[in-house]
This record gives structure tokens, C-alpha cells and sequence, in this order.
């Protein structure tokens, strides 16, 4: 794969460059509001600069309060104004995370309203409701996340740890048309801090927490050159103590350790270069598959079993008694470089892109301390690159636009294995089980291009299309495990492949209602790809997954007050989802399996506010009402108690299990309501230092975790306060935080299931939960510093 980003790498540089002669500068290479970053593009780059720097600022002293006008974003991959953007997007800086303590992409749920997070192998991201763990290998996610311009796609079992990160965007409803694959429902768009030339620079920063928790982050800025420089970046993070297993006497023990390092290079005021290189490492001693127990029948086989370890089934249960190993590693490295060459009217940019994921994850998924299956392992090793031709064009009177080509190719193979004695309880101390070996392989080419045509001075119209052709194809063989007599599942094999021509496009208007107000309205048509379903387990399950495809409307109203320092945003919106790709428990074969919802409606109301109120307070706040529901004739699994016809559960013709149709449900994991709020407030003590204290809260609403509306694995509504009080120097130098999460020490879970091996005991009465770093209260003190 070296080899072939090499080629990749060298054909688009010589695409750009052919036309470039390298010429010594005539002006100094400085670093200023429209010169500090080379993130996007180098219209992008220009604006990302100047939020880099503005984000310096706001994290270091008081500052007069700023324009909004400033506040740039790449939604649309060139730099727009958030208040001129017509897509609902929240933005998250840098001051904002290390305040609130977001490490990982799923701590930004603390931020934005309309996201929310599952834990699972990798984290399952969602927006407005819509996103589902994969539960087959070629299965695309509906949330995307970009770093620096480059789609990880399903290369994100090592979710990205935000350290020395400029900005977050997250930009809600289908983004297909500009950022392809894997965002049916959204985008999460990062973007990293670029090398800045002018100075040589080392920044520290540090939590120590309780419950053993900490993270260490450094960044050191190198000059190479009057027109280069280097950025080497690191981070180690210890999540909080969360789930114990009392038969081994462990805790979870979540790390991550990660590293980038960035090369940017200017030869000419025309042409840039940024290469970039990350590695990232995280394990966990308590695997995705040793869950707590927090229901079971009193005096049921289950509940004996835990009793051994002294646990006894509740709803704050975080103690697991698993005989097993329990282990869980990813490790995922990536090197892109994007080349960008500015020809006046128009900026043309390469971005090129390999990826590769490993990843072992499982262990003893029983809950007991025998073995009934005390393998339940998968090792992953994927590869992807991408390769990305863009056009962009420079602010002009009538048309702007950006356009492109774009590929992507990945392969996967994953192995399995599942034993154990399953029947041991019943006397026969027998091995069971199988192994499998999934190889897969997915190829996808695009071309698109949005335009945004300026018919008058403040009114636009908008006008997108991606047209694209994916092939997709997976095989997997099974066989009985080593030492096993019968296997637990099927060991048929599967063969599928599936290749799909499909068109998405975006269309609206957007009109200036006066010089501080907004308004508009787009229509879009999105698209995710198919998939094969090759972890199967069951002949009901179909083989392949129809693509997945949402029409959207949105309207929205964006305001600035107080001189252009607040923005208040509003929208409303309405997708329709046919296919929608849902992952649901099937009791046959007592697994969860990934298939085809028919339908799904979501409509919804978003409301924020954010900005300075004045020179020293800060605040963002949204909220959001979302009715996502599952439309009519989805069939999924009974709840364990609501097995009659009066209970709405069955049988369904050409079944071999009774079923209840999820149609009218509220989407899995999914709040109706969610408000975020995060306030700041700082000023000066004296000449040389200033106080500082930020709070934050999220309320969330009851989230059902099971399409059959079972009451029991739910959550209730519940709230999240966090604050962060200290001291720092004026100059933004150095400062030291006392900091709190989870105050109120509320006990919420992030996901509920029926427990697996429950019907195996005899217990079909019996649930597992599994928790979130957030979940307990955390106390720690925070250092920065800056050299």
C-alpha cells in the first residue's frame, strides 16, 4: 500500500506542480489572519488560519469581544462565514474543548445537540438519531468523520483523540453531495493546527483526575525555513475507571496514545504543501463483551453465578464476573498529503490518502465465571486510500463553486472465533463453537460539484450532484473451532457482492433578509452505499443490504445581535429514509444482526446561541426536539416480556420467531430532547493575572435502546453538569484549573440490551448495560503551560 501512495502521491503533486516553478518570495512568510493554517484549501486554509489564531487568544486572556464575521468555517469546503453557511452547523474551538474536557469524538455530545454516541466496537456516532454500530464488515457509518480533509470511513475502530485541534465542525442532515461516503446523516470535520513558520513554540498541557484518570498532551512548532515548518504533536490518555471485573480484579483501564506530526511547506505564494503522518494506539483491559448485569431472575442461574463474585444485578451495576480474557487493541496509522495551487480564479487541490487499522477486540462474553462462551474474539486488519482532484474557485460576482473527482478502496479481513461450553449448566462439558474468516473489499468512484449562483446582491441559489458507482463485495468461510464437536451458530459460508450507480444531489436558496439576518431552505437527496451481510448468522437474514437513502428538507434563520458578537440560529427539518440500514436483535440465533428498516421519519427543531455577550463572557447553548420514528412493517424481535398477541408480538407468515412491528417507535439510542449549555467567564485580577470559570450541562431525554419499545432497557431523562474554576497568566503563558465532571455523580448508562447468554441459562429476564468514562463524577486539576 506504500508503494501504491507513493504513485498516488507523486502523479497528483506532478498534476499540480507542472504549471509552478519554484521562485524565492518576495514578502516574508508571516503568520496573520489570513496566513496561519493550510487545512482545507488554500481559500479554507486562509480562514482556518484565522480561527487558529483567534482560538490562541480566547484560551489565554480577555480579549475584546469577537465579530462572528470571523468565525470561518469549510462546511462547504471553502471558508464561508458560519452566519452565511446554509447548512446547521455547530462549531467547537479549541478553548471549548479543553475547557469542557473533550478528548474523543464521542465527548462531543456534551457539545452539540443533535449528537450523540453508542459504545461500541468502534464508537457508533449519530446525528438527529440516524447511525447504527456495523455489524458486518463492508457496512458503511452514517456519521463521517474527516481530519484535515480525509475521510477515515470505517477506519475509525481507533476513534480520533482531539489534541492540538484547531476546530470541530459538525454539520447535521446529509452532507453527500461535498463529502461522499459514510455522511448520510453528517459530518464531523476536524481540523488539526497547522505548522506556523514564524515561531518555534512548545505548549504543555495536563489533567490529573480521580479514578486514575489523565491526560498529557505536548505540541512543539519547528521552523524549518522562512516558508516551512514542522508540527509534532502527542497525547496519552487514561479514561476514569469505569467497569470492574470482581473476578479478575481489574478495571477497564482505557488508553490512548496517539501522535501526529505535520509538514507544511510554501515554495511559492501560490503553491503549498501539507503532509501529515498520525499514529494512534488504544486498548482497553475490559473488552466491548464483558458487560455488567443489572437484571436477572433472583435465584436464577445467572444471578448465582455473579453471587460467586459478589455482585448482585442493579441499575448502577458497573461490576462485571468473567473468567475470560478480556482485551481489547486498536492501533491505526495514516500518512495524507494535500497540494494546493492557487491559479487566481480558481485554486486546484490533491489530496491524496492511505490508512491501516488493526484491531483485536473480545474475550469471555458469558457474564459468568464458567465457560459458556468464553471466546468471543475478532481481529481486524483494514486498509484504505483515497485520492481527491478539487476545484475551487476564488469569491466571484456571480458563481462560486467547488467541484471534483474522487476514489476510494479498501480491503478488510477479519477473523472470528466463538466457544465455549454452552451446555455445561446442563451437565455436558462439551466444546463448542466455530471460527470464520471474513475477506472483503470495497471500491467507490465519484465526481461532484455544488455552485452557488449569485442572482442578486442577497439572494443565492444553490445547486449540488455527486454521481458515483460503488462495488462492494465480501466472503466468508466458517469451520468448526479447534477441539469443538458442534458449532454455537451456522458455519455455512457466505458469498455476496453488490455494485450500485447512484446520483445525489442538493438544491435552495438563501436570502440576505437584512445585513444581520439569513434565511434558507434546501432539499437534498443523500446516499449510503450497500452493504453484504457477511457476519450472518441466520437463513432469515437477506445477504445483502439495500443502500440506504434520505430525502431531507431544511429551512433555517441565522441572526447576529450585539454587533455581530451573538449568534442566534434556528432551523426546522424533515428526512424520509427508505432502506434505512438498522442493526436489531434476532432471537433465533440470539444475536443481533444488520438489515433494512423500510422507512424512517425524522422531523425536528434546532435552536442555538452562542458568542460573546460581552469582553469577558462566553456562551454557546442549543437545543434540540427530534421525532425520529421507525415507519411501518419493520419486524424486529419481541421483547422478552411482551410475548402475546395482546402485546402486540405475532407471528409473522414465512418466520420461525414471533415479532412486533417497531413502526411508530422513536429510533434506538435516540432523545426526543437535548439541550447543551456551556458558559465562560473570565477577567483580569491584576496586571498579570486573570480568573477564569467555565460550567456546562446537558439534559437528554429518555432514550429507549431496543426497537420493540422494551421499558426495561431504557434510560431516563437525565442531566450532566461539569465546571472548570482557575487561574492563568495574562500573556497566556501558563495556568492551573480545578475542574469537576459528572458532578451530581449521575449514574447513566450508555447502552441496555438483553443479555445473550441469558437464554442459554434460563433466564430470559436478564439484561447488561454498559457505561461511558462520563458516567461517574471525576475531580482533577488541569496545568497548561507555554514556551
Amino acid at each position: 500500500m506504500r508503494t501504491s501512495y507513493l504513485i498516488m502521491l507523486a502523479c497528483s503533486s506532478a498534476l499540480i506542480s507542472v504549471t509552478a516553478p519554484v521562485y524565492a518570495l518576495e514578502t516574508s512568510f508571516g503568520l496573520d489572519s489570513a496566513q496561519a493554517s493550510n487545512a482545507q484549501s488554500t481559500a479554507g486554509t486562509k480562514a482556518a488560519r484565522g480561527i487558529e489564531k483567534t482560538q490562541e487568544t480566547d484560551n489565554a486572556s480577555p480579549q475584546k469581544a469577537a465579530n462572528l464575521s470571523q468565525v470561518m468555517v469549510t462546511a462547504t469546503k471553502r471558508a464561508e462565514s458560519i452566519q452565511s453557511v446554509p447548512v446547521t452547523v455547530t462549531v467547537i474551538n479549541a478553548a471549548q474543548l479543553q475547557n469542557q474536557g473533550l478528548n474523543e469524538v464521542q465527548d462531543l455530545t456534551h457539545a452539540v445537540p443533535a449528537l450523540t454516541a453508542q459504545k461500541s466496537q468502534p464508537t457508533t456516532l449519530q446525528i438527529r438519531g440516524i447511525g447504527v454500530p456495523q455489524n458486518a464488515q463492508t457496512a458503511e457509518p452514517s456519521v463521517g468523520v474527516v481530519v484535515d480533509g480525509v475521510s477515515l470511513g470505517n477506519a475509525t475502530a481507533a476513534s480520533p483523540q482531539l489534541f492540538d485541534v484547531s476546530r470541530v465542525e459538525v454539520l447535521e442532515g446529509p452532507q453527500d453531495t461535498l463529502f461522499g461516503r459514510s455522511t448520510s446523516a453528517g459530518v464531523l470535520n476536524i481540523t488539526t493546527n497547522a505548522p506556523d513558520p514564524s515561531k518555534t513554540e512548545l505548549t504543555l498541557h495536563s489533567d490529573q483526575g480521580s479514578r486514575d484518570s489523565y491526560t498529557d498532551q505536548a505540541v512543539l512548532n519547528l521552523p524549518v525555513s522562512t516558508y516551512s515548518a514542522l508540527r509534532l504533536s502527542v497525547a496519552d490518555t487514561r479514561q476514569p475507571d469505569t467497569i470492574y471485573n470482581a473476578y479478575q480484579h481489574i478495571w477497564d483501564d482505557n488508553k490512548a496514545r496517539s501522535a501526529r506530526i505535520r509538514y507544511l511547506w510554501q515554495p511559492t505564494d501560490k503553491l503549498t504543501f501539507n503532509i501529515i503522518a498520525d499514529y494512534s494506539r488504544v486498548t482497553s483491559k475490559v473488552s466491548d463483551t464483558d458487560f455488567p448485569v443489572f437484571q436477572a431472575t433472583p435465584g436464577g442461574v445467572l444471578s448465582n453465578l455473579l453471587a460467586t463474585c459478589g455482585i448482585v444485578p442493579n441499575q448502577d451495576n458497573n461490576r462485571t464476573c468473567s473468567d475470560g480474557p478480556n482485551r481489547s487493541t486498536a492501533k491505526s496509522d495514516g500518512l495524507s498529503s494535500q497540494v494546493d495551487y492557487d491559479f487566481g480564479a480558481t485554486t486546484l487541490s490533491s489530496i491524496t490518502a492511505v490508512r491501516h487499522l488493526r484491531a483485536a477486540d473480545g474475550g469471555d462474553a458469558d457474564s459468568a465465571p464458567v465457560d459458556l462462551v468464553n471466546t468471543n474474539t475478532k481481529d481486524i486488519n483494514l486498509r484504505t486510500q483515497s485520492q481527491e482532484f478539487r476545484l475551487t474557485s476564488s469569491n466571484n460576482d456571480f458563481l462560486d463553486y467547488v467541484g471534483g473527482l474522487y476514489y476510494y478502496h479498501s480491503t478488510n479481513v477479519t477473523s472470528t472465533v466463538e466457544e465455549g461450553m454452552p451446555l455445561l449448566e446442563d451437565g455436558l462439558p462439551f466444546l463448542l463453537g466455530q471460527s470464520s474468516l471474513t475477506q472483503s473489499r470495497e471500491r467507490s468512484y465519484a465526481a461532484y460539484g455544488e455552485a452557488t449562483l449569485k442572482f442578486t446582491p442577497t439572494f443565492r441559489g444553490i445547486i449540488g450532484l455527486r454521481y458515483g458507482d460503488d462495488d462492494v463485495s465480501a466472503t466468508t468461510l466458517r469451520q468448526l473451532a479447534p477441539g469443538a464437536i458442534f458449532p454455537i451458530t451456522s458455519t455455512a459460508d457466505i458469498h455476496g457482492r453488490t455494485e450500485n450507480k447512484y446520483n445525489s444531489f442538493r438544491l435552495g436558496i438563501q436570502n440576505d433578509l437584512t445585513s444581520n439576518a439569513m434565511g434558507y431552505i434546501t432539499f437534498t437527496k443523500g446516499y449510503k452505499g450497500p452493504a453484504v451481510n457477511d457476519q450472518a448468522t441466520s437463513t432469515d437474514v437477506p445477504l445483502l443490504v439495500k443502500p440506504e437513502i434520505p430525502i431531507a428538507w431544511e429551512a433555517g434563520l441565522k441572526t447576529t445581535w450585539l454587533d455581530g458578537r451573538v449568534g442566534v440560529n434556528g432551523s426546522i427539518y424533515h428526512t424520509h429514509i427508505e432502506n434505512f440500514q438498522a442493526l436489531y436483535f434476532d432471537p433465533t440465533s440470539a444475536t443481533f444482526v444488520y438489515g433494512n428498516a423500510p422507512t424512517v421519519t425524522i422531523k425536528g427543531v434546532e435552536l442555538s446561541a452562542f458568542g460573546h455577550l460581552n469582553d469577558n463572557f462566553t456562551l454557546n447553548f442549543g437545543t434540540l426536539y427530534n421525532n425520529g420514528k421507525y415507519g411501518n412493517g419493520y419486524f424486529v424481535g419481541c421483547a422478552p416480556n411482551f410475548q402475546t398477541d395482546a402485546d402486540g408480538c405475532h407471528a409473522v407468515p414465512g418466520k420461525t420467531t414471533r415479532e412486533s412491528d417497531a413502526g411508530g417507535n422513536q429510533l434506538v439510542a435516540s432523545p426526543k430532547w437535548k439541550v447543551t449549555l456551556n458558559g465562560t467567564y473570565s477577567r483580569a485580577l491584576n496586571a498579570t493575572l486573570d480568573g477564569f470559570v467555565s460550567a456546562d450541562g446537558v439534559y437528554t431525554s429518555r432514550i429507549y435502546f431496543d426497537q420493540a419499545y422494551d421499558p426495561t432497557d431504557t434510560t431516563g431523562s437525565h442531566v450532566l453538569f461539569g465546571a472548570k474554576i482557575g487561574v492563568r497568566s495574562h500573556d497566556g503563558r501558563w495556568g492551573i484549573y480545578v475542574y469537576g465532571r459528572n458532578l451530581t455523580d449521575e449514574r447513566v448508562p450508555q447502552f441496555r440490551f438483553v443479555t445473550p447468554i441469558g437464554t442459554t441459562l434460563g433466564d430470559t429476564n436478564t439484561y447488561s448495560q454498559t457505561f461511558g468514562a462520563d458516567a461517574f463524577r471525576t475531580i482533577g486539576v488541569s496545568f497548561d503551560a507555554k514556551f
